[in-house]
């Protein structure tokens, strides 16, 4: 053939003259990883078997590398290799037979050797078999020497010989397996898992450090001993009538993945493991393998992680996923015995963000925890408690009647947690709102009973009543209402349906117009115009309230520019924020992008926030305030009076203007509370050197209330009614505009 293959492709091994012979050779010696080894005693006894059958003063094993012999084990001579151009055993290799010279002298082929050449008293007689691997690879040769001449040995003689030779091949290609049943000895010995062995007595043949560990036998121990040594007494006659069918049949084991089963530890306690087996043969002997792996640690995280599927880390009660499971078995129940009567409910800790800015998420997770366990000690037996995330429980009340008893138990539970908590001397008071709803009246499915709870929950947070709120009817439509409008409020901002009115604002002391609040109303398709009480809650609470405030921004400044250019002279006009264009960092630079691309000068704008939007905002929006401030925009509290922190609020932002509330003003000058509210407010706006202007002026008696006590501005009916464009510019007139 033109190009030799590699002999596991070949149809039959090439002749040892063939010129890739070499490259094989010393591939299956590289294999067999044997030259240039120290001397093992399998090799040295086949060389002095040699010499003592021949009685020959010199005897080798050679093994022929590509430009040299080396000699694996030798009698007689005391050399490791030699040139293999000089070597006899380099032409034994080259013909696959036994070699046999009588006398080198007279061979043509030995005659100048420098081992057979005068002056040195050299090798004369020479016998070799060539060492042939089993894929029939010449590997070296078996071979004897003398100084003096000889007869040829007779064929059993060199049958011997040959045999010889075999058995130097029978010991190389055995030297992979050797090598690896050590490394396999090696990785039992480090192996995590158990390796345990048996013979076909189920005698222990085999037995690691992972099984000492394992199993707490050490091998010296369990090393003769029956398996039964490591099988709970409760599986040992299934394991012993298994173990049987396995011998007798000379089968492996039915199973083709590991089985979980239960181990003895010598100590007496049952271990989790998984079990591999293999049947071992060898010749006519059988035994049985087995790999063990300690399973306890996984069988622990296991139990750990349906535990976290049913609990809830934190506070341990049961989570989310358990409420729909009980729910479930709750309703199943009272649909098959008829009485389906229980409660859920959802209860929401006020001001819970609060504590967690305050005091820290740690304090926060603290105080999470005594609140579940204030509700598991108040509901004892009679209900249960779930953590559905964040600050949310549920309560599930089993066999209660109608919704009286249930009433009394779940404001039991607020008034458990409305007690001041003590953590770590800080005293923190809570307070919570609870929706319920009862089944089978207020639902009789999982969602829709967590869902009408859900919605008596959000009117519990509206009304802050303090005290628990059932599931009506009436809710469901509230929340279709709502979802409806709010369909509709993203529908108009895409049509165009949104526009501005404007209420002017009054200077008293000059007489004369000074502003303008820009006004949202909304030309309904179906319900005409709008004023704000009718969307403007819902629009606040919606993702649609960024868009729509930048419309009204960019609308606003527009306007505003318009008005400039034509001389009616407004000092500044008013835009309402919604608190999610506060929390954009952006913002500040969206402002002034506008104020740029309509030319006007910061100060012609006043942008107003409620006080109840104030408390809300954290460092973001209050860096944002600040750079708006930098740009000459004045900034206005809307409402003022109305929040909670107004004084403390002050101190925080950077404010121009206080704008006093139309509820203290409605009652002016009789009610002398909020007569009094209202010199307050002008008189610490004064200290502070703000502005300050009334809303809500609608007669003559309460303006002449306000300028008596120094408010100077006014905005309302009495004044003018909010109108569109161009209304107010009839109203205002028109002037020189403002150098």
């Amino acid at each position: 053939m033109a190009d030799f293959e590699t002999p596991s492709h070949a149809a039959e091994p090439p002749g040892p003259d063939h010129p890739a012979i070499d490259d094989l050779r010393a591939a299956e010696l590289a294999h067999f990883r044997v030259l240039d080894t120290a001397p093992e005693a399998e090799y040295d006894r086949v060389a002095a078997m040699a010499a003592e059958c021949f009685e020959a003063p010199i005897a080798m094993v050679s093994l022929i590398d590509r430009d040299r012999v080396w000699f694996k084990a030798r009698v007689g001579l005391d050399i490791t290799e030699a040139a293999r151009s000089t070597t006899f055993c380099h032409h034994t290799v080259m013909q696959n037979d036994p070699l046999v010279v009588c006398d080198a002298r007279l061979d043509a082929r030995f005659a100048d050797n420098p081992f057979v050449a005068p002056p040195c008293n050299g090798l004369r007689f020479y016998a070799g078999a060539p060492v042939i691997s089993s894929r029939g690879i010449p590997l070296g040769t078996v071979c004897i020497f003398d100084v003096e001449p000889r007869q040829a040995p007779t064929g059993r003689e060199l049958a011997v010989l040959k045999g010889l030779a075999r058995l130097v091949t029978d010991r190389l290609e055995a030297r992979p397996v050797e090598r690896m049943r050590r490394m396999a000895a090696e990785l039992a010995k480090t192996s995590s898992d158990a390796i345990v062995a048996t013979d076909a007595a189920g005698i222990i043949t085999t037995w690691n450090l992972a099984a000492e560990r394992i199993f707490g036998w050490r091998a010296d121990e369990a090393v003769g001993r029956g398996l039964d040594l490591i099988v709970p007494p409760r599986f040992s006659a299934f394991h012993a009538e298994g173990f049987r069918s396995l011998i007798a049949e000379r089968r492996e084991p039915r199973q083709t993945a590991a089985a979980e089963l239960w181990g003895l530890h010598r100590d007496g306690h049952e271990v989790p493991v998984e079990l591999s087996l293999a049947l071992m043969r060898d010749e006519d002997d059988f035994g049985v393998g087995a790999i063990i792996r300690d399973v306890s640690v996984r069988r622990r995280q296991e139990v750990h992680l349906r535990w976290l599927a049913h609990y809830d880390p934190l506070t341990g009660t049961p989570n989310r996923a358990t409420l729909t499971d009980d729910l479930g078995r709750l309703l199943a129940r009272g649909e098959a015995e008829g009485d389906g009567h229980f409660t859920v409910a959802l209860l929401d800790l006020d001001g819970f963000k609060d504590v967690n800015d305050t005091l820290g998420h740690s304090t926060g997770d603290t105080l999470l925890q005594r609140v579940a366990e204030k509700l598991v000690d108040s509901l004892g037996i009679d209900g249960s408690v779930y953590r559905l995330g964040g600050d949310e429980f549920a309560l599930v009340l089993p066999n209660t009647g109608g919704g009286d008893a249930a009433r009394r138990v779940l404001a039991q539970a607020q008034e458990a947690i409305a007690r001041p908590f003590d953590l770590d001397g800080v005293s923190i008071d809570v307070e919570a709102s609870v929706g319920y709803a009862l089944s089978p009246i207020d639902g009789n499915s999982v969602e829709e009973l967590v869902s009408n709870a859900d919605l008596a929950l959000y009117r519990a947070k509206r009304g802050r009543s303090g005290q628990p709120c059932r599931f009506t009817a009436d809710l469901r439509a509230d929340v279709t209402r709502r979802r409806t409008l709010d369909g509709e409020l993203r529908a108009a901002l895409q049509t165009g349906e949104f526009e501005l009115y404007w209420q002017p604002q009054l200077d008293y002391a000059n007489e004369r117009w000074m502003g303008a609040e820009a006004l949202l109303r909304w030309n309904h398709p179906t319900r005409g115009l709008l004023a704000p009480d009718a969307f403007m809650e819902i629009l606040e609470a919606s993702t649609l309230s960024g868009a729509v405030g930048a419309w009204v921004m960019r609308d606003a400044c527009r306007q505003a520019a318009a008005w400039r250019r034509r001389g009616i002279g407004f000092e500044r006009i008013s835009v309402n924020l919604f608190v999610t264009q506060l929390r954009r960092p952006q913002f500040r630079d969206e402002v002034a992008s506008l104020l740029a691309e309509f030319e006007l000068p910061g100060h012609a704008l006043e942008l107003e926030i409620t006080e109840k939007i104030a408390l809300t905002l954290d460092e973001t929006p209050l860096h944002t305030l600040h750079g708006l401030h930098d740009l000459g925009v004045k900034l206005a509290f809307d409402d003022f009076g109305t929040g909670y922190a107004s004084l403390s609020a002050l101190k925080r932002y950077p404010i121009d203007r206080l704008k006093i509330d139309r509820s203290f003003v409605r009652d002016l000058p009789h009610d002398e509370s909020d007569a009094a509210i209202v010199s307050s407010i002008i008189a610490i706006s004064t200290a502070l050197g703000l502005e300050v202007v009334a809303e809500g002026v609608e007669t003559e008696v309460q303006r002449d209330h306000l300028i008596r006590r120094g408010c100077l501005a006014g905005q309302g009916f009495l004044h003018a009614r909010p109108m569109p464009v161009r209304e107010i510019e009839r109203l205002v007139g028109l002037r020189p505009a403002a150098e």
